[in-house]
C-alpha cells in the first residue's frame, strides 16, 4: 500500500513508490564531487500523486529545483504549469520524474556526461518509476526517452509524434520555451496527443483493405476527399534506382484513402477495380490529395495515359506555410495524425 505524505509546495495528497528506492552509481557520475565521489546535494526526488492518471520525465533539475528539492518548480516549470493548464491538464494527477537526480556542475553538460548521469542515476529512477510505467508517459527530452527505454535514447528528432506502447517523445520544455521557440508549438501539440492518451481519445487507424472490391471503392468514394499514394518498382532487370524515378519506374500499387478507410490496388490484378480506380482520379468528383504528387505520383500515372484532376499536394502546401519547415510524409503525419504513417512500415507487404 502506498503511504500518503506532504511535500513542500503541494496541496494535493501524494504518495511514495512502493519499491524501496535504490542509490544511484554516484562514484562513477560526472555530476559528483571529483574528490569525494558524493552527490554535490541530496538527489531531486519525483512527485507522485495518490491516484496518477500519468507521467511526465524529464532530464534533470536546477537550481531552484535542488532548493525546493521538487522537479519542474524554476522558470522552466512555471512555463510548464501554463503549457498543462492551457490543455486541460492537471499538474496534480501527473507524476513527475527526472532521469536525473543531480543538478550537473555549470559547463558540465556533454552528450558523454549527460549519458553517463542518466546511467549513473538509473537505479534510483527506475525504483521511483516501475510503479507507475504502465501509464501514458510523456518524455521531455532525449535522456528522458532513456531512462523509459532501458538506457536506449530515442532522439526527438526522429522519435517525437509517433506512440510507442505507452510512450510519447518531446522536446525538453527549456529546449522549447527558451532555446527555440519554433519547437513550442510542437511541444503544445505533442502536450493535447498525451491527453488524448491519458483520455483514451487518440485518433483510430483506418480499415486497411488489400485487393479491394468495388463495393469498397464505393464505400471509400462516398468521401469527396481521398488521399493518394502509389508505390513504384524498377523494370525487371533494370537496377533498383530505376524504381524511384518517374520516367522509368513501374506502377506497383496505387492507395486511396480517407481517415477512417483505406484501400491498395496491386496494378494489373483485378481490371474492373482498376476501371474505377482510374475514374476516381480523372473525375473533378473528388479532391486528390497526394505527397509529393506532382513531382512523382502523376508523372508516374501520366506515363500510363492517367491524368489526374483536381489534385493537391500537401508537400507543397507545406512549403508555402513555411519555406523551413520539414517536409517528409513522416514529419507530416507525426504532427497530424495520432499513427504512424505507412512510410514506416514495410513498405515492400
Amino acid at each position: 500500500m502506498k503511504t500518503s505524505v506532504k511535500q513542500s509546495g503541494t496541496s494535493k495528497g501524494l504518495s511514495i513508490p512502493t519499491r524501496p528506492q535504490s542509490k544511484p552509481d554516484c562514484a562513477n557520475c560526472p555530476w559528483a564531487d571529483p574528490e569525494t565521489k558524493v552527490p554535490r546535494h541530496e538527489p531531486v526526488l519525483g512527485v507522485f500523486p495518490s491516484d496518477p492518471v500519468g507521467i511526465l520525465v524529464g532530464e534533470g533539475p536546477g537550481a531552484e529545483e535542488v532548493e525546493k528539492s521538487q522537479p519542474f518548480v524554476g522558470r522552466t516549470g512555471q512555463w510548464l504549469d501554463d503549457r498543462l493548464q492551457e490543455n486541460n491538464l492537471l499538474r496534480h494527477n501527473l507524476v513527475i520524474l527526472n532521469a536525473q537526480g543531480c543538478q550537473p556542475p555549470k559547463g558540465a553538460k556533454t552528450d558523454d556526461t549527460m549519458r553517463a548521469a542518466t546511467k549513473c542515476c538509473h537505479p534510483l529512477f527506475l525504483s521511483q518509476f516501475n510503479d507507475y510505467k504502465q501509464l501514458p508517459i510523456l518524455a521531455m527530452g532525449k535522456w528522458a526517452s532513456s531512462a523509459v527505454n532501458d538506457l536506449k535514447p530515442i532522439t526527438v528528432e526522429t522519435g517525437r509524434g509517433f506512440i510507442r506502447n505507452n510512450l510519447l517523445v518531446t522536446w525538453h520544455p527549456t529546449y522549447a520555451a527558451f532555446y527555440n521557440p519554433w519547437k513550442a508549438g510542437e511541444f503544445v501539440n505533442d502536450l493535447q496527443r498525451f491527453r488524448r492518451m491519458l483520455s483514451g481519445t487518440l485518433e483510430q487507424e483506418p480499415e486497411i483493405i488489400i485487393h479491394p472490391t468495388l463495393d469498397d471503392l464505393t464505400r471509400l468514394a462516398e468521401s469527396d476527399t481521398l488521399a493518394c499514394d502509389i508505390e513504384t518498382r524498377a523494370p525487371h532487370g533494370q537496377p533498383d534506382y530505376w524504381g524511384k524515378d518517374p520516367y522509368r519506374a513501374e506502377l506497383r500499387t496505387i492507395a486511396l484513402g480517407t481517415p477512417t478507410l483505406g484501400v491498395a490496388h496491386w496494378w494489373g490484378s483485378n481490371q474492373i477495380v482498376q476501371r474505377q480506380i482510374i475514374y476516381i482520379l480523372e473525375s473533378k468528383n473528388w479532391v486528390k490529395i497526394f505527397h509529393n504528387g506532382w513531382m512523382f505520383d502523376q508523372p508516374v500515372l501520366a506515363r500510363l495515359g492517367i491524368k489526374v484532376v483536381n489534385a493537391r499536394d500537401t508537400r507543397d502546401m507545406r512549403r508555402a506555410v513555411s519555406a523551413t519547415s520539414r517536409l517528409s510524409l513522416r514529419h507530416l503525419t507525426s504532427i497530424y495524425s495520432d499513427f504512424a504513417p505507412w512510410k514506416e512500415l514495410e513498405d515492400e507487404k
